[in-house]
C-alpha cells in the first residue's frame, strides 16, 4: 500500500521534486507582483481596496493582501534561486521558502476575493463579478501549487529518511 501512495505521489510530482516551473507559475507572479504595485502606489482609495466601514471591515484586510502579494513573488524568486542555484540543504530551504510563497499568494487573491465581495453589493449581471470569478480561479490554481509544494516535501523527505535507513543499516 505504502508503495503505491509513493508512486502515485512521484507520479504527480514528478521524480524531481523541484522541477523547472511552467509558462503559469512565473506568469502569475509577475502579473500579480505587478497587480499589487499597481494598488499600492496607483490605485489604493479609502473605499476601495478592503476598506467599507458599512459592513465594518478594517481597513487592514487591504493593507494584508496588498502585502501578500508585493512579498510573495518576490520570496518565490528567492527560492527559485536557492533552488537552482545551490546545492544540499539550500534548495530544502528554498522549497520551503517556495511553499511560503505560494501559500502568501493563494491568501492574498482570496483575501482580494473577500474584500471585493464584502466592498460592493454585486448585481448578477454586474461586470466586476465576472473579474473575481476569474480571479477566484487564479487562486485556485495557486492553491494547486501549494498542494504541489507540500507533496514535493513530502517525497522529499520520505528520500531522505529511505537514504538514511540504508546507510543505518550500512
Amino acid at each position: 500500500m505504502l508503495e503505491w501512495i509513493r508512486r502515485r505521489l512521484l507520479a504527480w510530482v514528478g521524480e524531481n521534486p523541484w522541477p523547472r516551473p511552467g509558462t503559469g507559475e512565473p506568469l502569475l507572479y509577475m502579473v500579480t507582483w505587478i497587480g499589487a504595485i499597481h494598488v499600492l502606489f496607483i490605485d489604493w482609495t479609502e473605499d476601495g481596496f478592503g476598506f467599507n466601514p458599512d459592513l465594518g471591515m478594517p481597513q487592514t484586510l487591504g493593507w494584508f493582501w496588498t502585502f501578500l502579494m508585493v512579498s510573495s513573488p518576490l520570496q518565490v524568486l528567492f527560492a527559485w534561486l536557492l533552488i537552482h542555484y545551490r546545492r544540499g540543504r539550500c534548495r530544502v530551504l528554498g522549497m520551503w521558502n517556495r511553499l511560503g510563497g505560494n501559500i502568501g499568494i493563494c491568501f492574498g487573491l482570496f483575501a482580494f476575493c473577500t474584500s471585493r465581495l464584502l466592498a460592493h453589493d454585486f448585481n448578477p449581471a454586474d461586470g466586476p463579478l465576472f473579474g473575481l470569478i476569474v480571479i477566484s480561479g487564479v487562486a485556485a490554481f495557486a492553491g494547486t501549487l501549494v498542494v504541489r509544494d507540500i507533496l514535493a516535501l513530502y517525497v522529499l523527505r520520505r528520500l531522505a529518511d529511505e537514504i538514511y535507513r540504508r546507510d543505518e543499516a550500512g
